[in-house]
């Protein structure tokens, strides 16, 4: 009875949470015997440090999710805002055309990209909120889209020279008299804003709504489809923030950046316990799914596997992690 009683006492989402910081911590401690020196601090800090772009992208996948969809656009907008803000900050004077630029200020060029890149998540919003085609389908496709913008404008490459100085301080920055970069500070600014919305605000709330039951969400008085359109546009914005971030970290805009990180994002996502059906996921679980793969991905490099026993091992635990979850809900429920 008492049993009952404390597993009745806490939501759904109270107990993934609670519990996928328990397979963390057993994680971290089975890396912590097998893999030298992954317990020091400066690793642990390492892996906050390294990995903070894929919490932000895990939010907004989070936001996403809840309501039943997915966004499969998030790599392309990222390579494209990554490569948009380093061409806007390039030199106009060159010899190369790879090299040549509008020569713009870094925060001028890093609004005009995130408006631009907003294109694209109003693209979604139209053919997801109004006509209603499959988000998976449509995201796919103007990934593929922002992708070739990137391409285009890289011309299949990078756009790395003729850059102002000032065009790395933000990426590569520190908090001063501390090792904390501006970027891990961003990461935790936007987490906090993000659960504040999800936890305190008639937006968060009804993003649960609209997940839940989409027909109710409507006859309730809410407007789903607007507040679907808003969720892609806010996702787009993200992955442009981290494009940026990272072209400045990296002082560099790549073509490439960002491939595979729609994936990375999903399955940070459902780690942390978002259910795909909707109505369902918190952003600490998304931040917490985050920590459990970037240690895995850690570790991988600390035991000096090969590419393809990284996927293997970070594969494995993955969907082990996320099975468990499943047989200790369903557990958990059976028992309220």
């Amino acid at each position: 009875m008492e049993k009952k009683k404390l597993f009745s006492s806490i939501s759904d989402e109270s107990f993934v949470i609670l519990f996928m910081t328990v397979i963390m911590l057993v994680v971290f401690g089975i890396a912590c015997i097998i893999v030298p020196n992954f317990g020091t601090v400066s690793n642990i800090f390492s892996i906050l440090t390294n990995n903070w772009y894929l919490v932000v992208l895990g939010i907004g996948a989070t936001f996403i999710v809840k309501t039943g969809n997915m966004d499969m656009s998030l790599g392309g907008i990222l390579a494209m805002a990554n490569v948009l803000v380093a061409w806007f900050c390039q030199g106009k004077d060159a010899q190369r055309p790879l090299d040549i630029g509008f020569g713009m200020n870094f925060w001028a060029a890093s609004v005009l990209t995130i408006l631009l890149c907003m294109i694209i998540g109003l693209i979604n919003a139209f053919f997801i909120a109004k006509l209603h085609v499959a988000s998976l389908i449509i995201t796919l496709g103007t990934g593929f889209l922002a992708r070739g913008v990137a391409q285009i404008i890289a011309h299949g490459s990078q756009r790395s020279t003729n850059l102002p100085a000032s065009f790395a301080n933000l990426g590569k920055g520190f908090i001063r008299g501390t090792p904390v970069k501006y970027s891990v500070v961003l990461m935790f600014l936007i987490l906090i804003i993000f659960l504040i919305i999800e936890k305190k605000t008639v937006f968060g709330r009804t993003t649960y709504y609209v997940g839940a039951n989409k027909k109710a969400a409507r006859i309730s008085g809410l407007k789903p489809d607007l507040h679907l359109a808003a969720l892609f546009v806010i996702n787009s914005v993200l992955a442009a923030i981290v494009g940026i971030m990272l072209a400045s970290e990296f002082t560099a805009g790549f073509a490439s950046k960002g491939q595979g990180y729609e994936f990375d994002a999903l399955c940070v996502t459902l780690l942390g316990g978002t259910s795909v059906s909707g109505g369902f996921g918190s952003v600490i679980g998304a931040f917490i799914g985050t920590m459990l793969f970037s240690m895995v991905t850690n570790a991988s490099g600390g035991l000096l596997l090969s590419p393809g026993w990284m996927y293997v091992l970070k594969g494995s635990v993955t969907f082990f992690a996320i099975i468990a979850q499943r047989i200790a809900l369903d557990k958990r429920r059976s028992m309220v």
